[in-house]
């Protein structure tokens, strides 16, 4: 499971988490392969909509928090904190963020990529088509 710590330590399958971040990926950062993209982690203490607003919708903090129960959507998720705690499923690398700077990101480890392969296609499908109306609800603000 990835923990989301800023969350109450939500839990989301490691499939759906990978599930989001391919549709995060062809959504926002086109032509970007999601199994090797370093994405900007963006964490930042502020609304989810200020996030928005300051076009940060293609990083990791707005994803988590997309992934995070509504209750938690507007504190920052993408932490250094939840990069330890899920040191299994993501690694830290220097990422190219929406305005072209380098910033700190995030990139899925192998084993992620394993876990979400080795799922059963129906499952995946499920979850990328599931991830694919939350990505929609972001990309359309």
């Amino acid at each position: 499971m990835v923990i989301l710590l800023h969350a109450n330590n939500h839990e989301v399958p490691v499939e759906e988490f990978v599930a989001m971040w391919k549709v995060w990926v062809d959504t926002f950062h086109t032509g970007k392969n999601f199994r090797d993209f370093c994405m900007p982690r963006r964490h930042a203490t502020q609304s989810i909509h200020v996030s928005l607003d300051q076009g940060l919708a293609p990083c990791l903090d707005v994803m988590c928090r997309i992934l995070a129960p509504e209750a938690y959507q507007n504190g920052m998720q993408a932490s250094g904190l939840f990069m330890e705690e899920n040191s299994r499923w993501l690694v830290a690398c220097t990422a190219e963020s929406p305005a072209g700077m380098e910033v700190e990101g995030a990139k899925l480890t192998e084993q992620a990529l394993g876990r979400f392969h080795s799922a059963q296609p129906t499952f995946i499908e499920e979850m990328i088509a599931a991830a694919t109306e939350k990505a929609k609800t972001i990309a359309a603000f």
